[in-house]
């Protein structure tokens, strides 16, 4: 058999491992595909972690009941597998319909599992078919069937032409970093889930690109999803997709909740389409039949995310097209920019806008060329509180233009046709067809060469046969960038990923191959590049030039038609005789630039610091050369907004945990630092902190808790308000701090909590009453109030509160609190009391009491929930648990433990008698939330259950 090109030799043929080519294509039975299965788990085996298989071209179903997921890299099989076949229209891997989902209720396909370090997994022509409309009800059972579930630390994913279809849940689950997905088709994803349980999954879930790296999307088909088709949901990272037909998203094309840069390109989205439509039960209005467009949450991540939007056409949309809002937290605006942006269609069965801000969160610098709005009844925006410019907005058959707040229409076109903008047809994209390995290898040269830059745009005299990936070591790396031109000119290649910004700093690594030429000008790095209205070049750059037989550091700006020095010294290192270390920082009308020798500590300050106010707009960011002469580019780096082009590929991250920011604080505190690095070991970072400004000290790691610790006396200090900073340096030298203000408050002067007890009242309602007596003191006499409140603990909720205004050194009284509904629930409750006095100091305390039960359903007694707190990027979940029953047999208890999308994690026991404990333990190890809910059900043998969730912090 001829392999395709793309496949290793060493890839280990599953028809080699106890099953025939064509195996089972019809799905005969249970034991047929437990063959399949059998022989993907040998082939893993045989080749070994970081190895590969291969699925000649036939259909293979496989599956088992007897494990909780079908193939899992690093757990039950090795990790870091890849898989390849023959194309998508000649190997599948379909998961048989002859499973029962009440044996087994994880029938995800491939889980690369959370303790492991993968590496880089390639998955190559192949069709992978969940099966979903024949699995069975899997939410009855909590269950999932992802296509497949990334976990693992380090893991780098990417999928090429590739068909995933008929998932129960997800496409792809990103709890790991994607890299790459390309001529990809991912159809039918989520629809089961949605008919069993009216919510949604995604066929891309959440993405969570760190920060420095970029993940790719690109000639890719998505259709007849309920959910987003795209969910960016955690970190700082990259994203570029462009050349992707979207059709059928039921809750939008983007649901986008972190990223520091989304870059569309080329983008064609229909969000409503009856096709969608037909495979969905009866949705009241918009439903989940195709939304909207682009969603914006919030941002889980550090930064506001720059949306670059171009050549995009988005149409059929059931609501409003295009929002901004927060409702996860943290940085929410965003800064929209780009250029023939289409809508059509929108608002089909609600009179919403098509674009909108929400509750104080705005599109900010706003930046525009071209848009239209067409066909639907709604206004076009209602954006109080953005700023910005569309140059050109044409309109018509629309509901009027709306509150356009701080968005400037230089040019308000009506009655004008749409923009004929340039998307790709659904035919152009998805998984491609291939008869032959011929034709595979020369579709993967073109997509995937080493002698091309698609990531990079040739800017000024720049032209792209020049510029080559030559792969082989290097400094930092597998590959370095050369570049060779016939004469010198100003020769430069834009970086796409990054975008346009005013202020950056970039860094480079760069060694001159050959000198020939006499001409200099060697490993220019360039920002704010671009070009002015006659075309003359726009920028700042530094570079190494030759000037009297010296090698010279310079800073020029090209501005007005031309090119002048701002500022010239004699270079640390020579480019012609070592690598050496470039960095350029251009901060409002501040430029600065260095250089020092590659092994080298980089010296703390700047060679030349010019002030120059001409090139102020924001501009593309880059490399170039004024030379002939071959010049290597070995590692190149950049940090916009602000932030530092960092040295290596993460720099460390600190943050405060204890205390946290405005907290009071008495005594002695233990601090407590958080400090992690990318490159180091937890515990190799130095940490140090200080008070106010003075001397800095040394925190120690606790491998315990996972924290950098150390004593504070508070007392030494007079009361108020005080400054935390805290500082963390990595082994490669790059930093990172964190301050927060504490006030400190050793007056003893607050209240006291003196008495509190709480016992049960009688009712004639379904509620629970309580009576809480209590008692509290201050030795100034000066009581305010006195906060009551009661929660249930089986779901952490508010049941009852009030306020009771108190006054003189001493208060006594009983207040009665009401939990509703809950008589004979036998549920557990907390009674919080805070006596506050009136000068805002406050003191809490806490008492437990249950309510009674009503002995016609089983009961559960304890029930505690605790996690590890190791802070090692895991969740060790513990759960205690007993229950009982006073007249009937107990048949099952079940446990399930979910973040705020899905089950993560289950187990379900058989019990008898009337009474059971046991204590379980769950391991999370990609954790996605910062709060897991743990529920907890026991069922009796007549089928009553009694219910109770806990929230736990990780």
């Amino acid at each position: 058999m001829t392999r395709p090109a793309y496949v290793p030799d060493s890839a280990e043929d599953i028809t080699d491992h106890g099953i025939g080519s064509d195996h089972n294509p019809s799905d005969p039975d249970l034991a047929s595909a437990r063959e399949v299965l059998r022989a993907i788990h040998s082939a893993m085996e045989a080749a070994g972690p970081n190895g590969s298989i291969f699925v000649p071209a036939g259909t293979y179903y496989f599956g088992s009941e007897d494990v909780y997921s079908l193939i899992e890299m690093g757990g039950s099989q090795p990790r870091g597998i890849s898989v390849y076949g023959e194309g998508p229209d000649a190997s599948t891997l379909a998961v048989t319909e002859h499973m029962d989902p009440s044996v087994i209720s994880n029938q995800t396909a491939f889980i690369y599992d959370g303790d492991a370090d993968h590496g880089n997994v390639d998955i190559q022509g192949l069709t992978l078919d969940v099966n979903a409309p024949n699995l069975g009800n899997l939410n009855r059972h909590n269950g999932g069937a992802d296509g497949f579930s990334l976990a693992g630390n380090s893991l780098s994913f990417s999928v090429y032409n590739v068909r995933i279809t008929d998932t129960y849940t997800r496409g792809i689950r990103c709890r790991q970093y994607l890299s790459s997905a390309k001529y990809c088709t991912l159809e039918r994803i989520g629809i089961e889930y949605h008919k069993d349980s009216g919510s949604n999954t995604h066929p891309f879930d959440s993405l969570q690109t760190p920060r420095g790296s970029t993940t790719v999307i690109e000639n890719c088909k998505i259709k007849n999803c309920p959910g987003s088709a795209i969910n960016i949901r955690y970190n700082d990272g990259t994203y570029r997709i462009k050349n992707v037909y979207a059709a059928g998203t039921g809750s939008q094309f983007l649901k986008l909740s972190a990223g520091e840069t989304v870059e569309l390109r080329r983008i064609n989205h229909t969000a409503y389409t009856s096709e969608l439509a037909s495979l969905l039960p009866d949705e009241p209005n918009d439903g989940f039949l195709g939304r909207h467009f682009i969603q914006s949450l919030g941002d889980r991540g550090d930064t506001n995310v720059t949306l670059d939007m171009e050549q995009v056409s988005t149409k059929n949309h059931t609501s409003y097209a295009f929002q901004v809002r927060d409702t996860v937290g943290g940085p929410s605006d965003i800064t929209w920019v780009g250029d023939r942006i289409a809508f059509a269609g929108s608002n089909m069965y609600n009179d919403d806008e098509v674009i909108r801000d929400r509750q104080g969160v705005a599109f900010r610098n706003v930046d525009v060329g071209e848009m239209s709005v067409h066909d639907t009844d709604a206004q076009v925006f209602e954006t109080e509180d953005s700023s910005g410019t569309i140059a050109t907005l044409s309109t018509n058959n629309v509901g009027g233009l709306g509150k356009t707040g701080g968005i400037d229409i230089s040019n308000h076109l009506t009655g004008e046709s749409p923009l004929n903008v340039d998307v790709p047809a659904e035919s152009e994209v998805g998984a491609k067809t291939q008869n032959s390995t011929e034709e595979e290898t020369t579709q993967t040269t073109t997509e995937e060469s080493q002698t091309s830059l698609p990531d990079w745009t040739p800017r000024w005299d720049g032209d792209p046969s020049n510029w080559s990936v030559v792969s082989g070591d290097s400094n930092t790396g597998n590959a370095y960038v050369e570049f060779s031109a016939s004469s010198a000119d100003s020769h430069a290649m834009s970086w796409d990923d990054v975008g346009k910004h005013a202020d950056t700093e970039v860094l480079g690594l760069v060694r001159v191959g050959s000198a020939s030429t006499g001409s200099d000008g060697w490993g220019r790095l360039i920002g704010r590049g671009g070009v002015d209205a006659s075309g003359n070049m726009v920028g700042y750059s530094t570079w190494f030039v030759q000037s009297d037989s010296d090698i010279k550091l310079r800073v020029e700006k090209d501005f007005g038609g031309s090119q002048t020095t701002l500022a010239e010294t004699t270079a640390a290192s020579n480019p012609l005789e070592e690598w050496s270390y470039l960095r350029l920082r251009i901060e409002g009308t501040s430029v600065k630039a260095k250089n020092w020798s590659y092994g080298s500590t980089e010296p703390d300050s700047w060679d030349i610091e010019v002030t120059d106010g001409d090139v102020t707009d924001s501009g593309w960011t880059g490399i170039g050369s004024w030379s002939g002469d071959a010049q290597l580019f070995d590692f190149f780096s950049v940090g916009t907004n602000g932030e530092p082009a960092r040295l290596d590929d993460a720099r460390p991250e600190i943050t405060w945990r204890q205390p946290l920011a405005e907290e009071t604080v008495d005594g002695t505190v233990t601090l407590q630092i958080s400090a992690t690095d990318a490159e180091d070991a937890a515990g190799s970072p130095s940490v140090e902190y200080r008070v106010d400004g003075d001397t800095w000290s040394t925190a120690s790691y606790n491998s315990n808790t996972g924290y950098y610790e150390d004593s504070w006396d508070t007392t030494s200090l007079s009361d108020g308000t005080h400054t935390l900073d805290a500082r963390v340096t990595d082994s490669a030298g790059n930093t990172d701090s964190s301050s927060i203000t504490v006030t400190t408050d050793n007056s003893g002067t607050g209240p006291a909590v003196d008495t509190l007890s709480v016992s049960e009242i009688e009712t004639d309602t379904t509620d629970a009453a309580f009576a809480i007596d209590w008692g509290v003191s201050d030795s100034d006499g000066d009581l305010s109030t006195v906060d009551v409140g009661l929660y249930d603990e089986t779901d952490n909720a508010q049941e009852d509160t009030t306020t009771v205004d108190v006054s003189g050194s001493s208060a006594t009284g009983t207040t009665e609190l009401t939990a509703s509904g809950d008589g004979g629930s036998g549920n557990e409750y907390t009674v919080v009391l805070t006596a506050t006095d009136t000068s805002g100091n406050g003191t809490s305390a806490t008492a437990a009491v249950s309510a009674a039960a009503d002995g016609t359903k089983p009961q559960i007694g304890r029930f505690s929930v605790s996690e590890s707190q190791q802070g090692d990027d895991r969740a060790d979940i513990t759960v205690v648990w007993d229950v009982y029953s006073s007249d009937r047999e107990l048949q099952s208890v079940t446990i399930d433990v979910a973040d705020s999308n899905a089950t993560v994690e289950n187990v379900q026991w058989d019990v008898s008698g009337n009474a059971a404990s046991d204590i379980d333990m769950f391991s999370i190890d990609q954790v996605s939330a910062s709060n897991y809910d743990v529920a907890l059900t026991v069922v009796d043998s007549n089928g009553e259950s009694a219910s109770a969730t806990k929230s736990v912090s990780v």
